[in-house]
């Protein structure tokens, strides 16, 4: 059987596209598609017309997400994205109860270094679990806000569509830069952007294809820490993913954040038995550690 097959649309030539077996379109949210029918009679295989199909995270048909308790209070999983080479693509998601973990700002230069890897900062601090922090300068220097343990390491920065995460009293917050009021009880705040989620609202989203960091809040007030590996997605696309229940196959959250993404877009996680290395060429200037709360 010669079964289906499918091209993903690209702009160099047709020649030139790579043939790859389609077996079924679960999953497939934001990718344009030619698929062509093609069956066997004797040993020649036919050919049926073209259809141009596209299909986005609001309409395609998403298995549920699955929650793999690593330890208590933590929890992981994967989501499969679309095929944008010839590895799979897809996010990885962590889960964190605030109850049991503590989110901690960790600063390269803590480290007599001016940046540093998402791994290096994650071992010296003998974290379980960091991703990448906010943005910076070509000197390394954060740019927007920056509070670890309590007190202002980087000031705000007037920007309007940055947001700032933050926790009080442990509790997190998303909230725009024009909202953030600075107190004693924050123990940890980041300045980055877009708002991908805001109040279980989608705002409006500038395209473009990149690697992604996010954060975000559920709707359980619970933290979680994402990255893609294998792929891009454009924010639209990762807010309703975000936005999604874990029913409707997404994150179930109702603020989010996106962190520095691109070629800083990073995440270490050693957790019990689990391990996950999503490595990068280019050091960055801070991190979000996740380390066991000491009862």
């Amino acid at each position: 059987m010669c079964g289906i097959y499918y091209f993903m649309q690209s702009k160099i030539p047709m020649a030139r596209l790579m043939l790859c077996r389609l077996s079924f379109l679960k999953g497939v949210k934001s990718i344009g598609i030619y698929i062509i029918t093609v069956f066997q009679r004797g040993r020649k295989c036919f050919l049926l017309l073209p259809i141009l199909l596209h299909a986005t995270f609001a309409n395609a048909q998403s298995l549920p997400v699955i929650w793999q308790p690593l330890a208590k209070g933590l929890d992981y999983t994967q989501i499969i994205l679309p095929r944008r080479s010839l590895v799979m693509g897809s996010l990885h998601a962590f889960r964190i109860h605030l109850s049991d973990y503590t989110l901690r700002l960790i600063l390269a230069q803590d480290h007599h270094a001016a940046s540093g890897s998402v791994k290096e900062l994650a071992q010296h601090n003998k974290a379980v679990l960091a991703i990448n922090g906010g943005f910076f300068d070509e000197t390394a220097t954060p740019l927007g806000l920056r509070i670890q343990d309590h007190q202002v390491r980087s000031p705000l920065r007037p920007i309007s569509w940055w947001g700032v995460f933050y926790i009080r009293n442990n509790e997190p917050y998303i909230v725009a830069q024009s909202q953030f009021k600075a107190d004693a009880e924050i123990s940890i705040a980041l300045q980055a952007g877009p708002r991908l989620v805001i109040q279980n609202q989608i705002p409006a989203l500038k395209s473009g294809q990149d690697e992604r960091s996010i954060l975000c809040i559920t709707q359980e007030n619970d933290v979680v820490i994402a990255v893609t590996e294998h792929t891009t997605i454009n924010t639209h696309d990762l807010a309703a993913l975000l936005r999604a229940s874990n029913q409707e196959g997404g994150l179930n959250c109702r603020d989010a954040l996106n962190l520095d993404g691109g070629s800083s877009s990073q995440l270490y996680a050693n957790i019990n038995n689990f391990t996950l290395d999503i490595a990068s060429f280019s050091p960055v200037s801070d991190v979000i550690t996740v380390t066991p709360k000491v009862n």
